[in-house]
């Protein structure tokens, strides 16, 4: 077998140029070498500018990380802050309930004050009554005669 392999390696290979399939195809593989020709300088060309677009893609890329670290302690500390602000909520709902009781409770007062103040006009105009009856009996009344003031002693 490895004869066989080595013999057919020694051979000289020849193309068939009446065979249609190859027809054109060195002027095909010409052509294609002429464009690497062309190509590979182009490309070395290429090479710096690609090595500065991975340096200033890494450079972003290490920001962008930097940037998504800074997010997650920004979103951890917002966490924090919702869970504030949720207690804050039920606090003010609290107060909210006992202002709301409080008030009720402020109602219940005027309303008795204002009771309180009805019966004390009502009094009042009761005693102004009263007081201009017992006016007008002491007018009637007779007077009786004033009793001699007594005198002092003068000192010496």
């Amino acid at each position: 077998m490895r004869t066989y392999l080595l013999d057919t390696e020694e051979t000289p290979r020849t193309v068939i140029a009446s065979d249609p399939r190859h027809d054109g195809l060195d002027l095909r593989v010409t052509n294609l070498e002429g464009s690497m020709a062309q190509i590979g300088p182009a490309l070395q060309e290429l090479g710096p500018v690609l090595r500065r677009m991975s340096v200033r893609l890494e450079a972003m890329d290490h920001r962008m990380a930097a940037m998504d670290h800074r997010m997650e302690a920004m979103d951890r500390r917002l966490e924090v802050v919702d869970g504030r602000l949720e207690s804050v909520d039920r606090r003010l709902a609290a107060v909210d309930h006992r202002l709301e009781s409080t008030g009720r409770r402020v109602e219940s007062v005027d309303r008795r004050l204002d009771a309180t103040n009805h019966v004390v006009g009502a009094m009042s105009v009761r005693l102004t009554d009263l007081s201009e009856d017992v006016a007008d009996i002491q007018r009637r009344l007779p007077h009786p005669p004033h009793p001699p003031h007594p005198r002092r002693k003068r000192r010496r």
